[in-house]
């Protein structure tokens, strides 16, 4: 399911804030508060919240922008007009994103506000190219989920199983008569 924005909120002296979303809503006051709901005071890297804000869900992946002044709380957030969607898939996707962004030393607070666009646009396409400089581009292919495999007849899968276990059972049965042998006395 395509998500209604994808947002970038850090947590600065006054609280959590947005700093970037896109595409960007023609009235910005719809997701105004959302920041306070998916970067909550106290969250860790690498939680991964999901919820519902008014008529949408989000699932919102929390990181540390590490600047000068120490780690920064940020958190990417996916806005959802409804809850027919995989949150696993944007959990993983947020991670790799921001994995290879640190990777490449692009884990600032300026490069992620530049690649928010490139995130959305790669979730939708189930991967994501990001240009890093002028000649290097990223990209990260995202899984998507494959239809399980039909399963075979059991009733198959018994036969070949008892076909290789056959034995004849009157052969051991001898055998342990055979080993077992005692002298009987009659007296």
């Amino acid at each position: 399911m395509k998500p209604e924005c994808v947002c970038l909120i850090i947590t600065n002296n006054t609280g959590p804030q947005m700093i970037r979303e896109f595409p960007e809503m023609l009235f910005k006051r719809k997701f105004k508060k959302i920041a306070k709901v998916c970067l909550p005071y106290g969250a860790m890297e690498g939680n991964f919240i999901t919820g519902k804000y008014e008529k949408n869900n989000y699932s919102s992946y929390v990181f540390f922008i590490i600047s000068e002044s120490g780690g920064i709380p940020a958190a990417l957030v996916a806005v959802f007009k409804s809850d027919k969607y995989d949150p696993e898939r944007v959990k993983e996707y947020f991670q790799q994103s921001i994995a290879k962004l640190r990777d490449q030393q692009k884990g600032d607070l300026a490069s992620l506000a530049n690649s928010v666009p490139d995130i959305y646009r790669g979730y939708l396409k189930g991967k994501m190219s990001l240009k890093v400089s002028t000649t290097t581009y990223i990209q990260i292919d995202s899984d998507k989920k494959k239809k399980p495999k039909r399963k075979e007849n059991m009733k198959e899968k018994i036969k070949k199983i008892d076909d290789d276990i056959w034995y004849d059972e009157s052969d051991t049965i001898l055998k342990e008569i055979d080993e077992n042998e005692t002298d009987v006395v009659v007296e």
